[in-house]
């Protein structure tokens, strides 16, 4: 896991990895960062070197180039929820 944004009491898990091709691997920080939280992952975030963007098992796929605009996405989103449930 390289980095966790919170947004008030939400996290949000960043794994950052070089490569182009995204492999099953990749994912494992992530997984291993959410089973060993006590509050879970409010979304979760897999930065790669290559060009796609997707969603796979949950995560935000995303590259560099679009990794400020996506987690700027997630944390609209967060704080949306957050405003309906109250």
């Amino acid at each position: 896991m390289d980095l966790v944004c919170a947004f008030a009491d939400r996290r949000v898990g960043v794994e950052i990895k070089a490569g182009a091709t995204v492999r099953s691997s990749f994912f494992e920080g992530l997984q291993k960062l959410s089973e060993t939280l006590s509050t879970p992952l409010s979304a979760r975030m897999l930065v790669h070197g290559g060009d796609q963007e997707f969603t796979r098992e949950g995560v935000i796929v995303t590259n560099p180039r679009g990794f400020a605009s996506r987690l700027l996405q997630v944390e609209e989103e967060l704080r949306a929820s957050d405003d309906s449930t109250t």
